[in-house]
């Protein structure tokens, strides 16, 4: 996990008096309704794209 993708993790964590575990849990269950299937495929590119190990 990302430094980045951590902080947000433990803020939504915080925000919500809810445990890491439990926000992913939340995040995952009602993926279809909070994420734009697009948008996410484009930040899995820039992911791979990111930190991609050269040949």
């Amino acid at each position: 996990m990302t430094t980045e993708a951590y902080a947000n993790l433990r803020e939504l964590a915080d925000e919500s008096c809810l445990g890491n575990n439990y926000v992913l849990t939340v995040l995952l269950e009602n993926m279809d309704t909070i994420i734009d299937r697009d948008a996410f495929r484009r930040a899995v590119e820039d992911l791979i794209e990111t930190h991609r190990k050269p040949d």
